[in-house]
């Protein structure tokens, strides 16, 4: 292990293994902060692009390091951890804030990062915050360390396992933009995720599950990650733990799917969570302070309110959910869809995936040929789905082939053939809506008992009996609708729409949904947003306001 400390700084040690020539020139009183940002700049374009993916490096923009700098409060003295620090910029930042302060006297920071020229960058840059604070009389010490965060806080972890009441080699404020990549089962961190209580194989999630545990008590957390730790049962057993360390005192959500981390195109709608390290009293109502913009440009004019914690972690849903609220229209809209009385799961319905994964099936994917002759049935993808619309064959020419030869050894990935409601797993950019339903008739293919489904395919039936034509096509219409579209996206920040979210998803009666489908049935018309409104407003009496919120929310944010 190599490590960069400030008495090091003092002996003038310079990069070793950058080209010193190759970093940008530093301007006398120059921010820490931005100095950091220009050697993360610089190391992005040294470092080629598919290796820092591959490790998940992704450098915090500078009006985001900020941004979270802001949300730590000042304390007098206060000892930072940042786990995956790169050149420093969020350190930096916050270095900033707290000697500006003129409240905060003290500070120290230990860091973390596993790639060497990042240590040296860091150094560099905490070089320069040492300057800065230097000139406001503001103590400061810091010890960057060429280590792996994990193994190094698993293994305190093992030694202290009454960690949480401990005081000792713990942390004020832990700031950091976590690395993003899901680990192999083979890789040590991934049994090092479940001992700890993440749940996960994301490395993520296990920085934040480490982080709580190395918070001092009152302690702030502030994360910038992937939203997707907010929903589905694969972070459920990681919301449930992390919540019960920390709670959530500020969230900022942006909107867009790619502004925030452009240079490296990602696509991922991030948020930026800060979290207290304090007992909760059930007696108590809590506040979470809830921001949104549509990316990093438009931060400075972000919107922020304040909004129950009990709404934000909703416990009456069987999988936790962290749910996002943004507005008052949102709280309208939580609450009208909260007001259904039962959730699809206890319906007497069931979600499953379609059983057929192409590269484990490929000897028995076969032809329109095969199928003509009898010898194959159709095998639907999410490209035949569309709302309110199953086409198969696809019209235009497609690689992928469109039927699956039927014979022993495929049996078992063919799908009984009934009234259902197929639901896209991975909604396309393209598409406005999160959720992209049709239903399926067996009337569609009256000559066949069975059918293929592809593996990004959900679809919601009855184990024991038929959907009706009208409960398949009222259930349809409301998945497509879109109140239900915002409400799924409040609590889910992925393109991904999972079976799980689909069963805790809340339902109007089944006389109401019935009443949908005979309505469209009786219109036959082609899928529209006004159409779909009308229908809602005339069946479920919803309110006016809420089928209006998709303009409402455009206008906001234009």
């Amino acid at each position: 292990m190599q490590s960069r400390s400030r008495s090091e700084a003092d002996a003038g040690l310079t990069s070793r293994s950058l080209e010193v020539a190759a970093l940008p020139k530093l301007v006398e009183g120059a921010s820490p902060a931005t100095w950091a940002a220009k050697l993360s700049d610089q190391a992005a374009k040294l470092v080629d692009r598919d290796r820092r993916k591959c490790v998940g490096q992704f450098f915090t923009p500078l009006p985001v390091a900020k941004f979270m700098a802001l949300l730590v409060d000042v304390r007098p003295s206060v000892r930072i951890l940042d786990p995956g620090c790169g050149t420093a910029v969020l350190t930096c930042a916050l270095i900033e804030r707290l000697a500006a302060s003129k409240a905060c006297r003290k500070i120290q920071v230990v860091g973390y990062d596993i790639d060497q020229h990042m240590v040296e960058l860091a150094g560099l840059a905490l070089e320069q915050a040492h300057r800065f604070c230097s000139s406001r009389d503001v103590a400061l010490e810091f010890d960057i360390r060429e280590d792996d965060f994990v193994t190094v806080a698993r293994a305190g972890l093992a030694f202290h396992p009454d960690l949480e009441d401990s005081t000792n080699d713990l942390f004020d404020v832990i700031i950091c933009n976590p690395p993003y990549i899901k680990l192999r089962n083979s890789d040590s961190r991934a049994a090092i995720a479940k001992n700890v209580g993440a749940g996960v194989s994301n490395t993520y999630a296990l920085f934040m599950m480490l982080s709580a545990y190395l918070l001092k008590p009152s302690g702030q957390m502030v994360f910038i990650t992937p939203r997707s730790f907010c929903s589905g049962h694969y972070f459920a057993r990681f919301r449930r733990e992390f919540f019960r360390i920390v709670q959530p005192a500020h969230i900022h959500v942006f909107d867009s799917r790619t502004e925030t981390f452009a240079s490296d195109d990602v696509l991922q709608e991030s948020v930026i969570l800060k979290t207290l390290k304090m007992p909760r009293n059930p007696a108590k109502r809590y506040l979470v302070s809830v921001s949104s913009s549509v990316g990093k440009r438009d931060l400075e004019k972000s919107r922020f309110r304040k909004v129950s914690l009990d709404r934000i972690l909703d416990a009456t849903s069987p999988i936790h959910p962290l749910r996002l609220p943004t507005s008052q229209r949102d709280d309208r809209l939580l609450d009208y869809v909260d007001s259904w009385p039962r959730r699809l799961g206890g319906s007497g319905l069931r979600v499953s995936t379609g059983p057929v994964v192409p590269f484990r099936a490929k000897h028995y994917l076969s032809s329109l040929s095969a199928y003509r002759s009898g010898k194959a049935v159709p095998l639907l993808w999410s490209h035949h789905i569309g709302p309110m619309q199953t086409t198969w064959p696809s019209k235009k020419a497609q690689k992928k082939p469109e039927a699956i030869a039927v014979c022993e050894g495929s049996r078992e990935l063919l799908v009984p053939l009934r009234t259902c409601v197929l639901v896209r797993r991975f909604s396309p950019k393209e598409w406005p809506s999160r959720i992209v339903a049709s239903v399926l008739s067996p009337s569609e293919f009256s000559s066949l008992t069975h059918i293929g489904l592809e593996n990004h395919l959900n679809y919601i039936y009855r184990y024991d009996s038929s959907l009706s034509t009208e409960e398949g096509v009222g259930l349809s219409l409301l998945l497509n609708s879109p109140i239900l579209d915002r409400y799924f996206r409040i609590l889910n920040g992925n393109t991904q729409v999972s079976a799980t979210e689909l069963r805790s998803l809340p339902l109007p009666s089944l006389d109401n949904i019935k009443r949908l489908g005979n309505l469209w049935l009786k219109k036959n018309t082609r899928w529209e947003h006004a159409s779909a409104n009308a229908m809602l407003r005339q069946v479920l009496k919803v309110p006016i306001e809420l089928l209006e919120m998709e303009r409402a929310l455009d206008n906001e944010q234009n």
